[in-house]
């Protein structure tokens, strides 16, 4: 189970640096959104 929660982390760091790296440098007429769902683990 620590494997899993380990992995979990580290989905929710890359997501979020490429949420901040698109903040950085946004698209024209894009929103980013970062959606992280703890109680069902979906993460988009």
């Amino acid at each position: 189970m620590d494997k899993l929660n380990t992995y979990r982390t580290i989905i929710k760091e890359v997501l979020t640096r490429y949420y901040d790296l698109d903040l950085e440098q946004p698209s024209a007429g894009i929103e980013p959104v970062l959606a992280l769902d703890e109680v069902r683990y979906h993460y988009f």
